[in-house]
């Protein structure tokens, strides 16, 4: 598959960035810290004082922090700060 450019005729689609190709969309600007990781793992934790066994949570929250970075959406930093964040919070929630 190719694509026009106005300024060199054509380009193949290999050398589209990787990130462009996953999410055509994405913002171009990186958010500190992750939303995605700071609501994953402020609910583990939330969870996981009302029912122990809801542990498991923190693996499905660590899966989607680890994406963010991978499909080009934060720097690691960003999921990072979102993780201690997002834990420092589900420890705030009033049970």
């Amino acid at each position: 598959m190719t694509q026009s450019s106005p300024l060199s005729g054509s380009m193949k689609a290999s050398a589209i960035p990787i990130t462009n190709q996953i999410a055509p969309y994405a913002p171009s600007s990186l958010s500190f810290p992750s939303a995605h990781a700071t609501s994953s793992f402020a609910c583990a934790t939330a969870m996981t004082r009302i029912a122990p066994e809801a542990a498991i949570l923190f693996l499905l929250a660590a899966a989607l922090a680890a994406g963010r970075p991978y499909l080009g959406m934060h720097y690691p930093s960003d999921v990072l700060a979102g993780a201690v964040l997002g834990t420092g919070l589900g420890l705030l929630v009033p049970l």
